[in-house]
């Protein structure tokens, strides 16, 4: 009974999420979230505190740089952890690791295109090309999610209380770091990580139900 209510919260908690980024995505589409992005772009650039002006063009920027480089890690920390889940003969999870970054990846590439979000007044005149560059939602925030969370929760698994915590708390972390960077380096609108952060965290909760129940 228990399982099965786990189950049902699950899927019920994957539905809010799908709608939650529909909705968000509709409005986005609208262009009526323009000026909130902005504001949001300008408010984490400000809100970052520095010892000096010099220090805000070197080392804060270089330390937010980081942030999309996380991300874009993924392609090969996701091989390096399904090896070492083979050499440790689990290879239902490796399968895991390897299957839903990847599928996330194509998700991505698909909700891209039909959210076609660009750039205030760009247009991409380069094919299928276009959905690599557009913008909503975050394919960076959407693979931090998927890729860290499925480590962290394999991880988590073999430990209890605090330790457990820590992991967790090391994985939001990261994902936070990296949807911060984003909107800060203006790669990203904050709608566009908004848009990641919900569909990338749907996608993990499915994913994680795939795991061995010992692992997940």
């Amino acid at each position: 009974m228990d399982k099965s209510r786990g189950a049902i919260a699950q899927l019920g908690g994957v539905a809010l999420l799908v709608i939650l980024f529909l909705i968000l995505g509709v409005i986005v589409k609208s262009g009526r979230t323009l000026a909130f992005d902005e504001r949001a772009h300008r408010f984490v650039r400000g809100s970052i505190p520095t010892a000096s002006e010099e220090d805000d063009t070197s080392l804060r920027t270089r330390v937010m740089h980081l942030g999309p480089d996380i991300g874009t890690v993924t392609i090969l920390v996701v091989p390096l952890a399904a090896l070492a889940l083979i050499g440790l003969r689990r290879r239902r999870a490796a399968a895991v690791m390897i299957a839903s970054p990847a599928g996330a990846f194509i998700l991505t590439l698909c909700l891209k295109g039909v959210f076609q979000r660009t750039r205030s007044g760009q247009a991409c005149h380069h094919g299928p090309l276009c959905v690599i560059g557009y913008l909503f939602p975050s394919t960076h925030t959407i693979l931090t999610i998927v890729t860290y969370g499925l480590i962290g929760a394999l991880i988590a698994a073999r430990f209890a209380g605090w330790r457990r915590a820590l992991v967790i708390l090391s994985v939001i972390l990261i994902v936070l770091f990296v949807a911060v960077s984003l909107v800060y380096l203006n790669t990203h609108y904050l709608t566009d990580v908004l848009g990641g952060l919900l569909i990338g965290s749907a996608w993990l909760i499915v994913s994680l139900r795939l795991l061995p129940r010992t692992e997940a």
